[in-house]
This record gives C-alpha cells, structure tokens and sequence, in this order.
C-alpha cells in the first residue's frame, strides 16, 4: 500500500513538472485552434447567406422575366401592327395617286388629242343639196380634193375624178356630170366664201375652213 502510494505520489510530481516546462505556445494551442475553427465556421456561415440571399435574388429575376418578355412581345406586336397600318395607307395613298396621275395624263391627252385635232367644213350643191354642211377631220396636207374623197366615201356618194394631185379634175358628183345642163356647166368649189380659179388638189386646207361645192351652168359666173 505504501509502495502504491509512493508510485502515485512520483506520476503526480512528473506531471506537474510536465506542465511547468511546457511554453506558452504549446498550452493555448488546443484554444487558438478552436477560435479559429470558430471563425471559419462564422465566415462560412455569412458566406452561406450571402450566396442564399444572391440565388433567391436571382429566381425573383428569373421570375419576372417571362412577364417582361411578354411585355416586350406585346409592344413589338402592336408596333408591327401600327407598322402594318402604315404601310397600307401609304400604299392605298401611292395607289390613289397613281390613279389621279393616270387619271390626270389621259385628260391631258384627251386634250392634247382634241385641241390637235383640226376640222373643215364641207357642203355639196347641185341641183338640190346633196351634202348638208359636215364636219371632216383634217391633218396636215389635206386639199379640197381630199376631203371631198373622204367625205364623199364615208357617205357613199360617188364621184369621178380625172387626173391625180394638182392637175386632178372633179368630172362629176352624185352623178351629176359637166355639161349635163350645157356646155358651159361644170363643178367648181369656193374656200371660205371665194371661189377658186386652180385645181382642187393644189389647194390645201387648215383648220377652220369652210369647203364649197358647187354645180354651175355657167362657167362659175353664177355662183359667184
């Protein structure tokens, strides 16, 4: 029992010694070690929240994304669709100006056509009147004696004609022919009231002028 007591007493001494020659650094190891065990545990904690806090952050985002691209496709549709108006107007606007310009082009050709246009009067008498005065379109170059042909055509009455152009000579109208009615009877035609002494193919014509013919049975003297 004493030897036990002995032995104890010898382990307690050794330990104390133990703790006296042990440094500073070595008895507070084990407490640095646990402050900084804490720490870092705080630090992870913090971090934790922090990136909690950055991902709910982000769902909220992500939530409201879709409603802001619904928003964006509606405003582009309604401005796809003013777009779409505009481009009709502006087509309906080019179509009605084209047709005023359409329109305003075949007027001005109508006038054009009506204001070159240029006409003579004619009137056929013999024993009776057997042309009324008519109107016959007239284009540069026209004689009396053309106009007579192309009248006397159009309403079918015949006519002889001996020669050709200038030296052309009206032989008969209607069948009344020179010298039916004596020897001194015969066509002659005025223009514009004054009778003319040449041949009806020398005599061209303008616009306005008043063409007549007339059956004489005495050399043009009694029609004068």
């Amino acid at each position: 029992m004493i030897i036990f007591m002995l032995i104890t007493l010898m382990g307690l001494v050794a330990c104390t010694h133990s703790k006296k020659d042990a440094t500073p650094e070595q008895i507070e190891k084990p407490e640095v070690e646990s402050a900084v065990e804490n720490s870092e545990g705080d630090l992870k904690k913090e971090e934790l929240g922090e990136l909690s806090t950055a991902i709910d952050s982000s769902y909220e985002k992500t939530d409201s994304y879709p409603k802001e691209i619904s928003e964006f496709e509606n405003n582009q549709e309604k401005v796809d669709e003013e777009t779409n108006k505009s481009n009709i107007k502006n087509q309906e606007k080019s179509s009605l100006d084209k047709k005023d310009t359409k329109e305003n082009t075949t007027e001005k050709n109508t006038e054009n056509k009506t204001t070159s246009q240029s006409f003579v009067q004619i009137l056929i008498v013999g024993k009776g009147t057997i042309l009324n005065t008519t109107s016959v379109e007239v284009k540069n170059g026209d004689t009396v004696l053309s106009v007579l042909q192309a009248v006397t055509k159009k309403n079918g009455i015949p006519i002889s004609v001996v020669g050709s152009g200038t030296s052309a000579y009206i032989e008969g109208i209607a069948n009344l022919f020179e010298f039916d009615y004596g020897p001194k009877s015969g066509w002659v035609f005025k223009v514009n009231g004054t009778k003319s002494n040449v041949g009806a193919g020398s005599v061209k014509v303008k616009s306005g002028d008043s063409i007549e013919w007339i059956y004489s049975e005495d050399l043009g003297r009694d029609v004068e």
